[in-house]
């Protein structure tokens, strides 16, 4: 079972995630590589 802390540095990771996907000076390549990660982080347990 994931811990409180575990759970607040995947959240935290994820939104530092969607800061940098929401900058449009990203490549298409950039964008699916942190849509990505985003996704790995959210499915993790």
């Amino acid at each position: 079972m994931e811990s409180k802390r575990e759970y607040a540095i995947r959240e935290e990771a994820v939104e530092v995630l969607l800061k940098q996907l929401k900058n449009e000076g990203n490549s298409s390549d950039e964008s699916a590589n942190l849509a990505h990660a985003m996704a790995a982080l959210l499915n993790a347990k």
